[in-house]
């Protein structure tokens, strides 16, 4: 129902639940971002090192030959099965496919495009040839030349390159049998390669965000437990002591502030019971003076004229009691005063005049000035005298009802009280 508001239990938990499930995601991202800079950093290392490793163990006469034979624009295939190159690139690919790297080469500055391929560890279609050239994407080459000319291994972030996709790279400088620096050691890992590291990390990510959400929302569920719980109790203990038990509340486990506030409700609930009775036996007292004030009042005669409960321009209802001076008689005359009084001080009760007033215990008279009709009911013979002096008596029984012309004089014969034909007439 509208009103009522939320069960404590339900509140806390719309409260800790989504803040809990913030913070998993929260953190899921945190530690898939840390994961993932640390993959990178893998990548990075494996790269930097087999790059660099891969120039050290390359012969420098034997590279320095077929680099002069790349520089004269030669193409050859039979060069990629000669003596210098197999005993060079075949430690290479060892280590290619040991460590699971797409690409790892040797290259040198080309000639007409950026760079020129001299040994390629790699034996399927994507062999590139002694002396073929290729070009690196914009911007790569400055820092390439950069730095090899510092004597730094390039890393470059993940690029795409327009032959061969995806690639991340690290390229090595590479020296000559006079310690110069003559060429580069390249290695290469594609995208899909890091995809698949990562798409681990981002499962062991949403796991650790699932697992925490887990752990998080048992441990809401058990502090909600041990707050709303107390609190429940404490709700049903002022429920209880509304409806008026004031006995002395349960033993309730729960915080210190728990504790003394069902210490309070018990006091509070001592002293609603005190001035509950007090009240009660004021409220006895005053009942039992007003019931005596009552009978005294009703044994005092007030005669017995008749009692007027509506005069408007629409009825005029007058109630007839009895003349005897008997106890009931009198109290049901008080009665139709006090209701006289009422209908006076609300007009509107006159509409309902017949459900109010009292026709068993006497007569009513009503006059009906718009129909034009005199009608008495209850139980009491009254006489209606029509005319002036030289008029006459009518008797009416109960239930009799005399129709009118609107131009007699009427008046009950008993007290001679006239019977207006307008209020205040």
């Amino acid at each position: 129902m509208r009103g009522e508001g939320v069960a404590i239990q339900s509140l806390l938990m719309r409260t800790f639940v989504p803040a809990v499930t913030v913070m998993a995601i929260i953190m899921a991202m945190l530690v898939y971002g840390r994961v993932y800079a640390i993959i990178l950093d893998g990548f990075d290392r494996k790269l930097v090192i087999t790059s660099t490793l891969t120039g050290a163990l390359i012969d420098p006469v034997d590279h320095e030959n077929l680099a002069a034979i790349a520089r004269r624009g030669v193409q050859d295939t039979a060069v990629g099965r000669s003596a210098e190159y197999l005993r060079n690139v075949q430690p290479m690919r060892k280590i290619r496919n040991q460590l699971q790297l797409t690409y790892l080469y040797t290259q040198v500055f080309g000639r007409t495009q950026d760079i020129a391929y001299i040994l390629d560890s790699n034996i399927d279609k994507e062999h590139s040839s002694l002396g073929s050239e290729d070009n690196l994407p914009k911007g790569t080459l400055g820092d390439l030349r950069a730095a090899i000319t510092a004597g730094r291994v390039h890393v470059s972030p993940i690029e795409y390159q327009q032959q061969w996709g995806l690639l991340k790279t690290a390229t090595a400088p590479m020296r000559t049998s006079q310690g110069q620096i003559a060429a580069m050691a390249g290695a290469d890992v594609n995208i899909s390669v890091i995809r698949v590291a990562t798409q681990n990390a981002l499962f062991a990510s949403a796991l650790i965000g699932i697992i925490s959400l887990v752990i998080c929302t048992l441990v809401v569920l058990v502090i909600v437990s041990r707050v709303a719980r107390p609190i429940e109790r404490l709700k049903l203990e002022a429920l209880r002591i509304a409806t008026g038990d004031h006995a002395r509340p349960d033993h309730l486990t729960g915080p210190r502030e728990v504790t003394k506030l069902r210490d309070a409700l018990f006091g509070i609930s001592l002293k609603m019971r005190s001035k509950l009775l007090a009240a009660q036996e004021a409220s006895a007292r005053h009942e039992q003076k007003n019931a005596r004030q009552l009978l005294e009042d009703a044994l005092v005669s007030d005669g017995t004229s008749p009692v007027t409960l509506v005069d408007n321009d629409a009825l005029l209802v007058i109630w007839l009691g009895s003349t005897e001076e008997r106890l009931d008689q009198m109290l049901h005359r008080r009665a139709m005063i006090a209701l006289a009084r009422r209908i006076e001080q609300t007009p509107t009760l006159s509409v309902a005049w017949e459900m109010l007033a009292d026709g068993a215990h006497g007569g009513i008279l009503v006059l009906d000035r718009q129909a034009l009709s005199l009608h008495l009911k209850g139980e009491a013979i009254v006489s209606i005298h029509v005319g002036g002096e030289d008029g006459t008596d009518v008797p009416m029984r109960p239930g009799q009802k005399i129709t009118l012309t609107g131009n007699e004089d009427l008046c009950l014969t008993d007290g001679a009280i006239p019977l207006k034909w307008r209020p205040g007439a």
